[in-house]
């Protein structure tokens, strides 16, 4: 775990995001070279300096995020990322960000992060600016939020057609939040 987390963006500016058009398509398509490249980078400098082929795989597996969110271990690292994120990007991000965008990516890195992980980022120090985003990001009016999770329960099944990334998304999303739905006790219920 220490190792993927180690290697996780390495060598990150020999691909630039300057490199992909500024929109979703070439963000994704950005990432998803990026995973692609930590995980070969990762595994050759692994491999030079003597580690097993057994650590290596595991290595890559959590570099390229395969069992996410099953593998607890995956969980961890995706934490500690959103973690790094909040604590030591945030502010570069948001100076040069539309307010919407960053939101919509607070919202998103919040609903990856495990109870533990956004217990700890509660704790953390933010700038003015960043607060505000925060607290938007996760205080959705009550009616929103239920709006926001009918969404996501079925999202994908609306359309009938050929399920896209954004519906499968939504679809995960979904599955998640009426997991949370179930496993909270309701009013009058006592543990």
């Amino acid at each position: 775990l220490r190792l993927a987390a180690r290697c996780q963006h390495l060598c990150r500016w020999m691909i630039p995001r300057s490199n992909y058009p500024r929109d979703r398509a070439g963000y994704l398509r950005w990432r998803a070279e990026l995973k692609k490249f930590h995980a070969a980078r990762a595994g050759e400098i692994l491999r030079e300096v003597g580690y097993t082929d057994d650590i290596i795989a595991r290595v890559q597996e959590l570099n390229l995020k395969k069992n996410f969110p099953a593998d607890p271990d995956s969980r961890v690292l995706e934490d500690a990322l959103c973690l790094v994120f909040l604590e030591h990007q945030l502010a570069a991000l948001v100076a040069k960000t539309a307010e919407d965008k960053m939101i919509n990516a607070l919202r998103k890195s919040w609903a990856k992060m495990t109870p533990n992980a956004q217990a700890e980022a509660l704790k953390l120090s933010f700038g003015p600016k960043e607060s505000v985003l925060i607290e938007r990001a996760l205080n959705m009016s009550r009616s929103t939020q239920h709006s926001f999770d009918l969404l996501c329960i079925v999202g994908g099944r609306l359309a009938g057609g050929p399920r896209t990334e954004i519906n499968r998304r939504f679809a995960i999303l979904g599955r998640q939040r009426l997991r949370e739905r179930l496993n909270r006790p309701s009013a009058g219920q006592h543990n």
